[in-house]
């Protein structure tokens, strides 16, 4: 039974150290806890039992990398019913360990670390009694070895992170991608989402986009690009309603941020940084658009920086025991200054030398076409995309695209002239476009993946291309 044991809690403790060491505010944590529990002396097996926090990292790790992703094959004894199915004695049944952990019907937030979720003031604490958390199986069949692998890991664990500071040599994260999905690959075998065939000619045209040269895609994207322009120009007669429906989108992005903290208790996978970034640029054209032209535009500001300035107090008090601080590292400077420089330089039209306002306003709208940036960063960095923050950033993406929409039609329908209306030497509606054009092309690689991930029936999962 030890040596049968022996692979599977090696890479169970390969997996945990790993998780270890990509979230650091959850090492530190445990050895806070074994620190004050036997202060300078080392761990011994009585003093596990009295360590909560230790227990929920080995179980959290257990529940994303179960030992056996896939149990042995158990044959019923008699008729039984099975989630409603009719199952005759003598069938044989497997039971998919890996699938059951990362069901987000029990599991809110099912693929992140969150080894608070085993403590025992959480719901899970329990969890296993009604089969929701069964790493070494179940019932009568299930693995006799499972006290002794739980107690072993327990103290191995806590006697590493007591003697030793865990960290890669660049201190940056530590990319297990390629084992996960040799084992995704392995486990998903066993079976397919109902349906996930029907959309096997989207993917054969975007298997056929993949193959052609950078040209042909381009010219594709162009296509593509123009028709939407086009059927946007003949439908939307009032262009003051691009702005209003940009702004709108936008601020269902932020909607669907707020229903992922408060739903999930998780700001996993979200920039701090981009969010204020958002907030300095939406107060400050709130503040200029209240000084020229309350309005509609004003209302959806005022919100939208409401509810920016919510997720950033969530981010940084509430839910910061989430938050991948380590990923979003991007200095604000290297953004804020540019910025304010472009700002002071070219800005709107005014009789003063310098008027304050407008180069606030022009300010914010260099501000704005960057402060994704931060964002796109960490979903790089990360490896892996959290789906409720790849709905924000199409949110956003969509609606930098209808302001951008905006500007090239009415360049077009005014052939060209448009460009010379406003500005102190001509400049200021072109730096417009200009800026809009840039936060289209930084978003619109996203939104492309993300786009082929939801026709295909999957989600996104990755950022492929450098931002």
């Amino acid at each position: 039974m030890i040596l049968d044991g022996s692979d599977t809690t090696a890479v169970h403790l390969t997996w945990l150290l790993s998780l270890l060491v990509n979230h650091a505010d959850v090492m530190d944590r445990l050895r806070h806890e074994i620190d004050s529990k036997v202060g300078g002396r080392w761990v011994e097996d009585d003093d596990v039992k009295d360590m909560p926090y230790l227990h929920a990292v080995v179980k959290e790790t257990l529940r994303l990398y179960p030992p056996l992703p896939a149990y042995a094959p158990h044959a019923t004894t008699e008729d039984c019913k099975v989630g409603g199915y009719d199952i005759p004695r003598g069938t044989h049944l497997y039971v998919n360990a890996w699938k059951v952990h990362r069901d987000s019907r029990i599991w809110s937030d099912p693929d992140e670390f969150r080894p608070q979720r085993f403590l025992p003031a959480a719901d899970a604490a329990g969890r296993g009694k009604h089969y929701e958390f069964v790493p070494f199986g179940g019932g009568r069949r299930a693995c006799i070895g499972s006290a002794y692998a739980m107690q072993a890991t327990y103290l191995i664990i806590a006697r590493l992170v007591q003697g030793f500071n865990f960290a890669t040599p660049s201190n940056g994260r530590l990319d297990m991608s390629e084992a996960e999905k040799k084992k995704k690959k392995k486990i998903n075998r066993m079976g397919h989402k109902r349906g996930s065939y029907s959309s096997s000619s989207v993917n054969k045209l975007f298997s056929w986009v993949r193959k052609q040269s950078m040209k042909v895609k381009l010219f594709l994207g162009l296509i593509t690009a123009l028709a939407a322009l086009l059927a946007l120009s003949r439908s939307v007669k009032d262009r003051n309603q691009f702005f209003v429906a940009a702004e709108a989108i936008h601020f269902a992005g932020i909607l669907v941020l707020i229903y992922k903290l408060i739903r999930k208790k998780s700001c996993s996978g979200l920039s701090l940084r981009s969010q204020e970034l958002t907030a300095l640029f939406l107060a400050i054209r709130l503040y200029c658009s209240f000084i020229m032209e309350a309005d509609i535009h004003t209302l959806l500001d005022f919100v939208t920086l409401l509810s920016t300035l919510w997720v950033m107090y969530m981010i940084r008090f509430k839910l910061k025991y989430t938050y991948m601080a380590e990923l979003d590292k991007t200095p604000l400077y290297y953004i804020i200054v540019p910025a304010a420089v472009l700002a002071v330089l070219v800005h709107p039209y005014s009789h003063l030398n310098i008027n304050i306002h407008r180069v606030a306003w022009a300010f914010c709208v260099y501000l704005e076409s960057v402060a994704v940036l931060p964002q796109l960063r960490m979903m790089q960095k990360a490896k892996l995309i959290e789906p409720f923050t790849a709905h924000y950033v199409f949110a956003l993406g969509v609606a930098r695209f209808l302001e951008c929409a905006h500007w090239i039609i009415q360049i077009y329908e005014s052939g060209g002239k448009y460009l010379y209306l406003v500005g102190s030497g001509y400049l200021w509606v072109p730096a417009i476009y200009a800026a809009e054009m840039v936060q289209t092309f930084i978003l619109a690689d996203f939104c492309y993946y993300y786009v082929k991930s939801v026709m295909s029936g999957k989600l996104l999962e990755t950022l492929q291309s450098p931002v």
